[in-house]
């Protein structure tokens, strides 16, 4: 019941997204996530692992959505949202231009995304 109220309210929140159709090339983004651990490629489709709990997306080519926060890809069965901003992988300490949210009719989870950036030291 809560992930249909939650599902619900993702897809609502795209009315409120301007569509902008950009075709994507293969393997133009990879993010990835911990606990459960996940991966996620955007391109021509868009593919999205994550286990223990055997979630699996593969679809054809998403629709690019400008957000207040950054972008946000969807198709019916997968939504994305990209935020630029740094993001620490929390296993590895790799840190990466964009903190990534994925949300599927089973399962929500949140990691990083696009390019490795340096970490400055203090």
């Amino acid at each position: 019941m809560l992930r249909s109220i939650t599902l619900m309210a993702a897809l609502a929140s795209l009315a409120s997204c301007t569509t902008v159709r950009v075709p994507a090339k293969p393997g133009s983004y990879y993010a990835l996530g911990n606990d459960p651990g996940w991966t996620l490629e955007i391109g021509r489709r868009i593919k999205f692992a994550a286990g223990p709990y055997n979630t699996y997306v593969d679809a054809p080519a998403p629709v690019l959505l400008r957000s207040v926060y950054g972008r946000r890809y969807a198709t019916d069965r997968i939504i994305v949202d990209v935020e630029p901003a740094v993001c620490v992988d929390s296993r590895s300490g790799i840190a990466f231009e964009d903190t990534v949210r994925v949300t599927t009719p089973r399962l929500i989870v949140s990691g990083c995304g696009g390019r490795r950036v340096p970490l400055l030291d203090k």
